[in-house]
Parts: C-alpha cells; structure tokens; sequence
C-alpha cells in the first residue's frame, strides 16, 4: 500500500498533523517473534486475576498432573535466573494451553501473553523505512490531487 493508499483509506477528513501521527504511530504487526520478558507475563498475570487463579488451583485441585504445570509456571516466572520466555517453543505452547484446559486462564488471555511476542512498528516504518515527514504527506496529498 502506498503512502497515498494508506492516507486515502484511513485518514479522511483528518489535519496533516493527524495524518503525520497516525502515519507514524499506527503500530503493525511484522512477521518478527520476540523473546517476551517475563516481568510483563508476571504483570499480566497480576493483572487479570491469573496469577491467584494458578495459586487457587494449584493447592486445590486434585488432578496432579495441571498442579505440576502450575507450579512450574510459578517457579519459572519467580525464577531470577531466567530472564524472558520464548512464547514459539512447543514446551510453552503445551504449558500455556494446559492452563487454559485447567480453566486457570482463558483463551483470550492466553492470546494476549502470546501477542506480547509479536515484534510491531509503525506503518511508516514498515513500508517506508523511515518514519514519515511532513513533506511525504504533502507529496502524498499532491499526488492525490492529480
């Protein structure tokens, strides 16, 4: 998509300035995977409740099976020795989904740890290599016009 696509498609009725900002600001998905730091997937799981609900079940479940997962959970997240999780490894996969069939997180929130290592940019930057001026919207606009 062109600089003049991109503007005509999303950016109707909007200042330069507004058009410069979503340009440079509006983030997109690359097809780049990131380590995710673990404080984040801590944070999160304070967050939505999904750190007392490994807690909770750990301790009260009898399927012996998800309380092991649990606790490696836990004591991978509270580990100082380990710094990030690669969320692509087929061992995280299984881990994140036998919570998610233990009914600790939901699939939602599974998705949402899991989107945390997707690598994002700017428009711009994906499709200009750079981020945008104000003189590539008016050369943008100026070309529309034509």
């Amino acid at each position: 998509m062109t600089l003049r696509e991109y503007i005509t498609a999303n950016c109707s009725g909007m200042t330069v300035d507004a058009i410069l900002a979503a340009i440079n600001t509006e983030t997109i998905a690359t097809n780049v995977r990131q380590l995710v730091p673990l404080w984040k997937i801590k944070k999160f799981c304070f967050e939505t409740g999904i750190w007392v609900a490994m807690k909770a079940t750990a301790s009260q479940t009898e399927n012996a099976n998800l309380s092991a997962i649990i606790g490696t959970a836990i004591e991978y997240i509270n580990d100082p020795r380990f710094e990030n999780l690669d969320m692509d490894l087929t061992t995280t996969q299984q881990m994140i989904a036998a919570l998610v069939a233990g009914s600790v997180m939901t699939a939602e929130q599974a998705s949402a740890i899991d989107v945390m290592a997707d690598v994002k940019t700017s428009w711009a930057n994906q499709n200009l290599g750079r981020s945008a001026t104000l003189s590539d919207i008016a050369d943008a606009l100026k070309e529309e016009s034509l």
